[in-house]
């Protein structure tokens, strides 16, 4: 679970801002002659927060906390694709290292098999924390907002959260980009922890396709496994 879910999360951090991402890519990159480069999605959001309030990072990049278990590498990172209807954006993290953790993707052709009820996994940052998970269940599979559709999770989410990764909890497989979270009321807003959206991966396989960086999503089918079967029988 720590390899395959909260190590591949990275931490985006501006002078008052923080954010999440998830790591997609670590390896020689073909379509630029074999270099080694890394690639994680975030929120478009999180990286548009990021540059307003810290203004070097415009020219210089910002700061990315990468988690190897026993250590933490920060990075420079900058946003080199960007999808505002959706929420998504791409960045790339600058290290010559081939990073041992990246999340295992969806295929794309196995997108329209979530549904109601499949268990999840929510990876962020809440409140510039390391990486937390927590668990839920897809809510609904149609919220639209701006002109694009997300996914509403039950997984407790917290600012923070944003960019951070949305997993199948039985594959372990990267479904979502977290985007936002509800608030209710106005002055004070109370956040609704419970009630959280993400951008699909299948928009994001889309969008990536668009740009000719699809092939930097990494993914692998895995046999699914009925979590209702794995819990001790009632006595």
């Amino acid at each position: 679970l720590t390899r395959t879910m909260l190590l591949p999360t990275v931490q985006l951090n501006g002078d008052d801002t923080v954010g999440s991402g998830t790591i997609v890519f670590s390896g020689p990159n073909e379509k630029h002659e074999g270099k080694q480069e890394t690639y994680a999605l975030t929120a478009y959001h999180v990286v548009r927060n990021i540059l307003a309030d810290t203004p070097k990072a415009q020219k210089d990049g910002f700061e990315v906390t990468i988690y190897l278990g026993s250590e933490k590498l920060v990075v420079k990172g900058r946003m080199v694709a960007a999808a505002p209807k959706i929420d998504a954006a791409l960045v790339q993290l600058f290290t010559d290292r081939k990073l041992p953790h990246v999340a295992n993707v969806l295929p794309r052709a196995e997108g329209k098999s979530v549904e109601v009820w499949d268990p999840v996994c929510a990876v962020g940052c809440p409140l510039g924390n390391d990486p937390v998970p927590s668990n839920g269940e897809i809510s609904s599979l149609s919220n639209e907002l701006n002109g694009a559709n997300y996914w509403m999770i039950n997984a407790p989410t917290y600012f923070g959260n944003s960019g951070g990764g949305i997993y199948r909890a039985d594959t372990k497989q990267l479904i979502g980009v977290f985007s936002k979270i509800y608030t209710h009321g106005k002055g004070n807003p109370v956040v609704v922890p419970h009630m959280g959206l993400c951008t699909p991966i299948e928009q994001i396989y889309a969008w990536l396709a668009t740009e000719n960086l699809d092939h930097l999503l990494q993914s692998s089918s895995v046999p699914r496994v009925d979590l209702s079967q794995l819990a001790s029988p009632m006595r």
